[in-house]
């Protein structure tokens, strides 16, 4: 169960948007929380469908948005300026949270209408708390760099407020900061680990496999097998030779997806780390050289995703319509047998055939005597009379 907090700068910039579509591939985000879209809110529900999503939300400044996973029923709680709250309610599991995203004025004195705000909110809490967005305020001088400095009165606001309210800073150790790409700004991603327990995956054959230059070599030369039965067994046994082969050669070709995006945002992070460090110009080559290696790599692996996602749609689309016809085929074998079950007891209108029905009606007509046992005077009343001498 994952959630993302990110000061977007604007979903209009492409590259912003498609890293967000290859982080919730990637993830499978609950909640994502943006700030500063720079976008109208009537096209909420365009970006909604894109990252296939059930609720979307936009605070009453324009400033925030939010989306939330079909698996949750929200109520917003609070609409302010400055920050949204929401109560998140799973009836899966029974879990209930508040969240609160938070985009801060960037004047102190404004600020204060937040912190009240989070207090009204903390004095009148019982369920989890989280709190997270962009507060334009730090919490330790050491956190600043570059820039306009810091006031001792500021910080010493937003440490209050956290005091107060009973909130702890999760920092860097229970929150990973993604790398800055698309935006100014680091996108956060909370992370709720549960164990699971592990499946073996079942073998997906894919599309854009067909489309590699050596994958028709690859299946030519496996197919052949020296196994000697019937046509059945054969091609069984080399159905299963091929689904290994393709497996280890589709890791091979193609390797883990998700995991490449990974090492790329790894090294960026190294080169962000590097220049904040030492703002050179050689450095601020290798971090702009690293991104845009990472942008075409995404954008490369993203449409890779896409078809695997779209196949899968494809596949259920076909299964979900088989199993409809299936039953509609069997329908009328459904009517006949009721209606032969309705005409035999008798109940509601007959759907008996017409000679069958007149053949059961005189059957019924029989007086009960013509069937029953003859008693002795009855047969002699039937015996032969005797001639006259």
């Amino acid at each position: 169960m994952n959630a993302l907090i990110w000061n977007i700068r604007s979903v209009n910039i492409k590259k912003a948007f498609k890293r967000l579509l290859s982080m919730h591939t990637k993830h499978i985000f609950f909640l994502i929380g943006l700030m500063e879209p720079f976008q109208q809110a009537y096209k909420l529900d365009s970006y909604r469908r894109r990252l296939g999503l059930e609720t979307a939300l936009c605070s009453v400044s324009g400033k925030i948005w939010a989306f939330v996973d079909a698996e949750y029923e929200v109520n917003v709680l609070v609409d302010s300026v400055q920050q949204m709250t929401l109560k998140l309610s799973n009836s899966n599991n029974s879990t209930e949270m508040i969240v609160t995203l938070v985009h801060a004025k960037c004047d102190r004195i404004e600020r204060r209408e937040l912190w009240e705000s989070l207090y009204h909110l903390a004095s009148d809490k019982t369920l989890p708390w989280l709190v997270g967005g962009d507060f334009n305020v730090i919490i330790d001088e050491e956190e600043k760099y570059g820039g306009l400095p810091v006031t001792l009165n500021e910080v010493e606001d937003f440490r209050h407020c956290i005091q107060s309210c009973n909130l702890s800073d999760l920092g860097y150790e229970e929150i990973t900061h993604l790398i800055k790409f698309g935006s100014d700004h680091l996108p956060l991603l909370l992370e709720c680990k549960q164990q699971v327990q592990q499946f073996k995956k079942s073998f997906k054959f894919l599309n854009f496999w067909t489309k590699h230059d050596t994958f028709l070599d690859v299946v030519k030369y496996n197919w052949e097998t020296d196994v000697l039965a019937n046509s059945f067994m054969t091609f069984n046994v080399k159905l299963k030779k091929m689904k290994k082969v393709l497996s280890t050669w589709s890791k091979s070709t193609y390797g883990d997806i998700f995991q490449k995006i990974t090492n790329l945002e790894d090294v960026i992070k190294a080169h962000e780390a590097i220049f904040e460090a030492n703002p050179s110009y050689a450095n601020r080559e290798k971090l702009m050289k690293g991104r845009r290696k990472s942008l075409q790599q995404t954008v490369q692996e993203f449409g890779l995703i896409r078809r695997m996602k779209l196949q899968k749609k494809q596949s259920d689309f076909i299964r979900h319509n088989f199993i409809k016809l299936m039953f509609l085929h069997t329908m009328p074998l459904r009517k006949k047998k009721v209606s032969r079950i309705l005409g035999t007891v008798g109940e509601g209108p007959s759907q008996v055939p017409p000679a069958e029905l007149e053949h059961s009606e005189a059957q019924s007509a029989t007086p009960l005597h013509a069937t029953s046992t003859p008693s002795v005077a009855e047969e002699q009343d039937r015996a032969p009379v005797p001639p006259a001498p």
